[in-house]
């Protein structure tokens, strides 16, 4: 079984738009730290009305026996808006096209679409002291509702994770997560409570 992962960002550059929600005001400068095209969220959040477009694109590839699958996602458009001084809510769509291929024959199954849409939250908690991170918060609402046919989940998707930065130099630092993800089917246990109900009814 091989497993690749390679973000095309090394070789194109992902697309950041900051800009301020009241044009008059003079904030100062700061530098832009993305969550996107990556796969590691930073701890910061954006500046209080401020909105912070990013996009950028990503490959991957999953091979096992003589199959193999390859996935291009090309727009993985992240929204971030400021609401408070240490608050930021987000939204976010990607659009993906998956491959597949069987002993070096591509199909024509092609699968394309979005995937749910992302609506979620980020809090900063803590800034860097010393030896101690800087530290953040952030959690995400993934609706199936919201998917192309392709990808379109039964369940509602939920995670969170804490985010965590050390800063190693003028120019470089080091990121980490930890956190966790469930699916929740919301719809479905009240569809069959609901029936079952009904059908006791019926019985009486």
């Amino acid at each position: 079984m091989k497993l690749t992962k390679t973000p095309i960002a090394t070789v194109i550059t992902g697309f950041v738009l900051s800009i301020s929600a009241l044009a008059q005001e003079n904030i100062q400068s700061q530098p832009l730290i993305t969550d996107r095209p990556d796969q590691t969220e930073s701890p910061n959040v954006v500046p209080k009305r401020f909105i912070q477009i990013e996009t950028g694109a990503f490959y991957d590839t999953f091979k096992e026996n003589n199959i193999q699958t390859e996935n291009y996602t090309y727009n993985t458009t992240l929204v971030r808006y400021g609401v408070l001084d240490n608050v930021e809510l987000r939204l976010g769509w990607d659009f993906t096209e998956g491959l597949t291929t069987i002993n070096s024959t591509k199909l024509d199954n092609i699968t394309s679409g979005f995937s749910p849409l992302l609506l979620g939250i980020k809090t900063s908690i803590a800034k860097e002291n010393g030896l101690l991170p800087e530290i953040g918060l952030l959690g995400h609402l993934y609706l199936p509702v919201t998917a192309s046919t392709d990808y379109k989940p039964e369940t509602t998707s939920i995670d969170f994770r804490f985010a965590f930065s050390h800063t190693l130099s003028n120019n470089s630092s080091v990121s980490y997560n930890l956190g966790a993800y469930w699916e929740v089917i919301l719809l479905k246990p009240l569809t069959s409570t609901l029936l079952l109900l009904d059908k006791a009814l019926q019985k009486n």
